[in-house]
């Protein structure tokens, strides 16, 4: 059937007498002489409702733009509160290479160029990135303005004229609403363990220095707000009332001042010590990558997280049991052995087992930490 012309004012061209209907089945307007008989079955009302019906269902498309709208300025925010972090991390990662440097006299001056340098692509790098995906939630804001407006444009049109453009304008909306995902992305932060980590290890390597042990370097980007890391990355405190402004990247424990070592792995046997001295409250061990970093959960294996753990003086392996030691060790080894799923805790001063955990790893695994209020200091060592 060959739909009828329809002129501005809604009249079939044939019977300008007889009123214009609408078939909400095929979504067109039809004229009750010509072509009622074609469409007895379906759904026909007045232009009017139909109008009327149309409005509603386009109306109900505005809200959600609205809501994406909302969050893609807080997207936008939150690039911008990163991006000003960032450049804190920066400045902070230029001025520990060059003091760590200087005391390593004129011949590491090359070393220390080779840092600068690769701190500079790692913080243009980072830019790159940062300034691409801000400008596309830029572009997006602009769309959304553009199509919010046309819809509201199109709220104001009557009769015939909204009908036309009101498939358009619908599948505009909803094309942009199933296309879009509003979320921070992860790594955009200064890697600071990679521009930093290891630093001052390398250098006295290269001076013949006598370095029997090399630090854990700790992820800063891991670190919840109340934590404080060393200039090194080697040795953290945690604030007992005051906490830093940084941002919510993925990367970062929200809820706990835990975080995580830099270097993990997915196969072999490694082992570190840790220097917890007399803390009365922290847990130490490994976590998986997947790790949740945003909710509330207990440091045990269902949440991948197999730890020793201190609390009020009172040791325990975080699956239950208390352990009564007969030392209180002031630093601890802990000892992961991936491929047969074991982690073990020693007392360094008589290597005696604390205790162990057993399971099937199937990721990533990191060194954890969690630093109580009471605790001023923890440091690791490989």
């Amino acid at each position: 059937v060959t739909p009828v012309d329809f002129s501005e004012e809604g009249v079939c061209s044939k019977h300008p007498s007889v009123p214009a209907l609408f078939c909400l089945d095929e979504a067109r307007a039809l004229c009750c002489a010509c072509e009622f008989s074609q469409h007895r079955d379906h759904t026909v009302v007045s232009v009017e409702e139909a109008v009327s019906r149309l409005k509603e269902q386009l109306q109900a498309e505005l809200k959600p733009l609205t809501e994406q709208r909302e969050q893609a300025s807080a997207l936008q925010r939150q690039y911008e509160e990163v991006r000003v972090h960032s450049e804190r991390q920066a400045e902070a990662c230029a001025r520990h290479i060059k003091e760590t440097f200087e005391r390593l006299h004129r011949f590491l001056q090359q070393e220390e160029e080779l840092r600068l340098t690769a701190l500079r692509e790692e913080r243009s790098r980072q830019l790159h990135t940062m300034d691409s995906e801000l400008e596309k939630v830029r572009e997006l804001l602009s769309t959304l303005n553009k199509n919010i407006s046309t819809v509201e444009q199109q709220l104001k049109r009557e009769h015939m004229d909204f009908i036309r453009q009101y498939s358009h304008s619908q599948k505009s909306s909803r094309s942009l609403l199933s296309q879009t995902t509003l979320r921070l992305g992860p790594g955009l932060l200064i890697n600071q363990a990679t521009v930093l980590g290891n630093m001052g290890f390398k250098a006295w390597e290269k001076m013949r220095s006598q370095v029997h042990k090399r630090p854990v370097i700790l992820d800063p980007n891991t670190a919840g707000r109340w934590l404080y890391l060393s200039e090194d990355l080697s040795g953290v405190r945690c604030g007992e009332t005051e906490y830093q402004q940084v941002p919510d990247n993925p990367e970062r424990f929200r809820n706990s001042a835990s975080f995580l070592g830099s270097e993990g792995w997915s196969c072999g046997s490694h082992q570190w010590d840790v220097e917890v001295g007399d803390h009365p409250d922290w847990i130490i061990g490994v976590a998986k990558e997947s790790v949740d970093r945003k909710g509330e959960r207990s440091a045990d294996p269902e949440n991948g997280l197999w730890c020793l753990d201190l609390t009020d003086g009172e040791y325990s392996d975080v699956v239950g049991d208390e352990l009564n030691l007969k030392l209180r060790p002031e630093k601890i080894r802990v000892r992961l052995d991936y491929d047969e799923g074991k982690v073990s805790f020693y007392n360094t001063d008589d290597m005696s087992l604390i205790c162990s955990h057993t399971d099937r790893f199937k990721e990533k695994i990191f060194p954890y930490f969690y630093v109580g209020e009471a605790a001023s200091f923890l440091k690791g060592t490989f």
